[in-house]
């Protein structure tokens, strides 16, 4: 567990934001096991919301974007599976900018931004290079005002793993955090993968997804404090040869970083998922057995254990927060944390 803060104060800031996770209430749903409506997801892959209880959701299964509002009716449905103008490939994330723009994040083309309009959203353009060959693979991405960061399977730039991108037009502002240490490039492009989660003023933090390490930077690339999760069930990990893609061994159980976000004022939400294997023959079956949520502090790293039962958290604001399930069926909640604001204050991306 992490634990240790610097002052009693921060202590009790502490608690009070672990409270405000735990006590927080349902204010919309959206999500249903029947029917045909814009409701039945195929997959929450992101979410965010906005100051009017907006809830934004990145379905990763149509690869399309869904908008509902805080009563959680239908507002607005984007994109969809191709390589159109107005289609998506691989959607990893989905930010939203202080000026209302939406930036959806892919794998497999240049993230896209939609722009918000008197009839709804309608795309932009994507976020392009001066050579379409250097478009960023997304990860993860996150904001802070209006500076976006993406988190990058592309290791050509000095192998580092994370960008600030322009808004307007892609460029690459600046690039930080060193990728995992291997001999071999696809062993330091998979072992980098992980998630990022943007705090005030500018402290990027990165939890590895395969091992129990978090670190934060400037995007000068200063580290500022490096931490480790203790009682986490590392997999094992091995390098391959260079003619062969990295495997990723199961060992029974494994545990993986899945979540960071930045909840203000000054904190960090981590969350890790475990599986093992269960059943035996052909029953045998990969499951999630174990979600712990932590809360660290953004300025030291330091911070302990929430909860094992809070769902998967798919975003952060000021004063509420997206929660998210696939079982039994896809579906979201957009939750008000008590004691912060007011449902539907001004909620700004983290």
């Amino acid at each position: 567990m992490i634990e240790g803060l610097p002052t009693p104060e921060r202590a009790a800031e502490w608690s009070a934001a672990r409270r405000a996770l735990l006590d927080a209430t349902p204010v919309t749903s959206v999500g249903t096991l029947e029917g045909t409506g814009p409701d039945l997801l195929g997959s929450v892959t992101a979410a965010a919301s906005d100051a009017d209880g907006n809830v934004y959701i990145l379905d990763g299964i149509a690869e399309e974007v869904l908008v509902f509002d805080a009563a959680g009716g239908f507002l607005h449905r984007m994109g969809g599976k191709g390589e159109g103008p107005e289609e998506f490939l691989d959607v990893r994330d989905l930010v939203r900018l202080p000026d209302g723009r939406l930036v959806v994040g892919q794998s497999g083309a240049p993230a896209k931004v939609l722009e918000p309009g008197p009839e709804g959203y309608a795309f932009a353009g994507p976020l392009v290079q001066d050579r379409a060959t250097e478009a960023l693979a997304v990860i993860d991405m996150c904001a802070v005002r209006d500076r976006l960061f993406l988190h990058s399977s592309n290791l050509a730039r000095d192998a580092l793993v994370i960008h600030e991108v322009s808004t307007e037009d892609g460029a690459v502002l600046s690039s930080f955090a060193e990728a995992y240490r291997a001999t071999f490039e696809s062993d330091r492009t998979d072992r980098s993968y992980g998630r990022i989660a943007c705090g005030e003023p500018e402290t990027i933090v990165w939890a590895f997804y395969y091992f129990p390490i978090v670190r934060a930077f400037r995007p000068d690339n200063t580290l500022l404090w490096a931490a480790l999760i203790e009682a986490f069930a590392q997999g094992l990990v091995y390098q391959n040869s260079p003619s062969s893609p990295t495997v990723h061994p199961r060992s029974s159980p494994t545990e993986y970083i899945v979540v960071v976000h930045a909840l203000p004022p000054g904190f960090v939400v981590l969350q890790t998922v475990m599986y093992e294997y269960r059943g035996t023959g052909e029953d045998r079956r990969w499951e999630s057995v174990r979600r712990r949520t932590y809360l660290i502090d953004q300025e030291t790293g330091n911070g302990g254990l929430v909860s094992d039962s809070l769902p998967r958290i798919a975003w952060i604001g000021d004063s509420t927060y997206v929660a998210a399930w696939s079982f039994p069926y896809p579906r979201v909640e957009l939750r008000a944390m008590p004691g912060v604001a007011s449902p539907h204050a001004a909620a700004e991306p983290h």
